[in-house]
């Protein structure tokens, strides 16, 4: 019975895993528009004051979850590094 509970689980991890990268998949749509707009109105790629805004955010947000927010920073610090370096088109999605 229990390995049919833990394989139960991972099915259930394997689709919010799916979702997450579609989820992803969607914030990059998003960022390539946002970037597009940027580049036409000569806009710097990247803005410590919106980095920062949604970090307070994701940390509040986080708490209420049970998440550690350094973790959650660490992970959209690093979601902002790939964003920029995917507007610079240095990435291919």
């Amino acid at each position: 019975m229990r390995e049919l509970d833990i394989k139960q689980l991972r099915d259930t991890v394997d689709e919010l895993d799916a979702q997450l990268v579609q989820l992803l998949a969607q914030r990059m749509q998003g960022v390539e528009q946002i970037q597009s707009l940027k580049r036409l109105s000569g806009q710097a790629c990247r803005e410590a004051e919106r980095e920062a805004d949604i970090i307070r955010r994701i940390h509040s947000t986080g708490r209420r979850q049970g998440l550690d927010p350094d973790w959650l920073e660490s992970l959209f610090r690093k979601l902002f590094e790939f964003s920029e370096r995917f507007a610079r088109e240095e990435v291919t999605p």
